[in-house]
C-alpha cells in the first residue's frame, strides 16, 4: 500500500504526508492520527503543510477513536475529511458517519497459511506457490464527499 501511495505522490508531484505510530494499539495509532490531523508530521515544518482532506489509518484503530480524533481537531466527516481504516471492528458501520473499512481478510489468511503447513507436515512440499487472498472493501460515508472541501 505504502508503495502505491508513494508511486500516485510521484505521478501527481505532490509530497508525501505519512505518519507512522510508535505502536500498536489504539492509544499510540490514535495518537499518530492527531499529527496527521494536525498537518505536521516528522521532517515537516510547521505551516509548510496544509491540513489533510482524506485520511487512511492503516494501523488497526478502533474506528469511534479515529472519527473523535478527527472531531477534537475541527474535522466534520466526510464534509472535511474523508476517512477510510482498515479494521475488522464491527463498530465501524454503526458510527456517525459510518466508517469505510479495508479487511485484509485475517481469518481467510490464517485458513491459507494453515493449508500450506498441513501441505508441508502431509506431502513434504517446500515450495510456496503463494495465495493471493482478497480484501473486501466496504465503501461507506465516511469516504463519500457530500459538499465542497
Amino acid at each position: 500500500m505504502l508503495a502505491a501511495y508513494r508511486d500516485w505522490c510521484t505521478e501527481h508531484g505532490l509530497p508525501e504526508r505519512v505518519v507512522r505510530a510508535e505502536a500498536a494499539g489504539n492509544g499510540p495509532v490514535v495518537r499518530a492520527v492527531e499529527t496527521a490531523l494536525a498537518g505536521s508530521a516528522a521532517g515537516d515544518r510547521e505551516g509548510d503543510r496544509e491540513r489533510p482532506d482524506a485520511l487512511f489509518v492503516v494501523a488497526e484503530a478502533s474506528p469511534p477513536l479515529v472519527l473523535e480524533a478527527a472531531r477534537r481537531h475541527g474535522y466534520e466527516v466526510p464534509r472535511d475529511l474523508l476517512l477510510v481504516c482498515v479494521s475488522e471492528d464491527m463498530t465501524a458501520e454503526h458510527t456517525e458517519p459510518p466508517v469505510t473499512t479495508l479487511s485484509l481478510q485475517p481469518g481467510k489468511v490464517a485458513e491459507a497459511g494453515i493449508e500450506h503447513l498441513v501441505a508441508v507436515l502431509e506431502h513434504g512440499r517446500r515450495e510456496s506457490a503463494g495465495v493471493l487472498v482478497p480484501t473486501r472493501l466496504d465503501v461507506r460515508a465516511s469516504s463519500l464527499r457530500t459538499g465542497p472541501a
